[in-house]
């Protein structure tokens, strides 16, 4: 689980770290978008915690080889909907 060995991942060896630090970002994200958070008036928190979805998406590219191939389509959308 949390071997550096080369050749896995889209930058040699960093799967494993890449993975174990999208999972702690995909739980805070889960964590602070619970009703407590957000109705005990800590919304800013939800909010701020929410905005690292752009970590998320550059750790996915570091950490899986193909995941660019899958992104490209959605990422371009994603990008023209901020842009208008």
């Amino acid at each position: 689980l949390l071997t550096t060995r080369p050749g896995i991942g889209w930058v040699k060896g960093t799967a494993s770290l890449t993975g174990v630090v999208l999972q702690l970002l995909i739980f805070l994200m889960v964590f602070c978008s619970s009703t407590f958070v957000r109705r005990s008036g800590h919304f800013e928190v939800f909010y701020w915690t929410h905005l690292s979805y752009i970590w998320v998406w550059i750790l996915l590219i570091i950490h899986c080889a193909n995941f660019w191939k899958w992104f490209v389509v959605p990422g371009l959308v994603f990008l023209l909907e901020k842009i208008m």
